[in-house]
């Protein structure tokens, strides 16, 4: 039987509607007034993501022994939606971090928890998911994107990524490669790398 990545228990409603009155709030007093600005000049939302990142946003699905909210997945999709009320854009910072949690949540090492959850459960960590290409967009099986042994022990990666989203901003890119070309399905024969970056670059 597969380890959840996150908590199946189902959070409390009293927490769920707590949480959601503050998201409200926010939503209503951070997020509506300024969505027209930040979207007409195409400019990063840096005061409402530290808003999600007080709120604890980044953290909600993720374990409290990590720093996280540890509540459920209807919590979390019902927050993604009410943030969209405010602005689309807005679930969408929050969304691609989700990704990256839960596939350190799923798949990660014990190392690589402790070295990155409770960093990406504050939001001071954040992370993107980088799986499109030019050719070929999201399908998956198309990817050509690909990572090589080298002789130091260290993996190269040779393609082209495009349309991440939230990749600038982040400090962390969850990158889909292929490592095994002959793999079939071809699924077995893709690796997701965790790469570290500058924020901003």
């Amino acid at each position: 039987m597969a380890t959840a990545a996150f908590t199946t228990e189902p959070t409390d409603p009293e927490t769920r509607e707590e949480i959601l009155s503050l998201v409200k709030q926010f939503t209503d007093e951070q997020i509506i007034p300024n969505a027209e600005h930040y979207d007409s000049t195409d400019t990063w939302p840096e005061p409402i993501v530290e808003g999600l990142k007080e709120l604890g946003l980044f953290g909600v699905t993720l374990p409290e022994e990590y720093g996280g909210l540890g509540l459920d997945l209807q919590t979390y999709a019902r927050i993604a939606e009410e943030l969209a009320r405010g602005w689309i854009s807005v679930p969408g910072i929050v969304n691609t971090h989700f990704i990256g949690a839960y596939l350190l949540m799923k798949f990660g090492t014990d190392e690589q928890k402790q070295k990155y959850l409770p960093q990406m459960a504050t939001g001071e960590l954040r992370a993107a998911f980088s799986l499109s290409e030019p050719h070929c967009g999201s399908d998956v099986q198309a990817i050509k994107t690909s990572a090589k042994l080298q002789d130091d022990g260290r993996y190269e990666i040779n393609g082209q990524k495009l349309w991440v989203t939230n990749g600038l901003m982040s400090g962390l890119v969850f990158v889909l490669v292929v490592t095994d070309p002959d793999a079939s399905p071809k699924y077995k024969g893709m690796t997701c790398f965790i790469c570290e970056k500058e924020p901003g670059v």
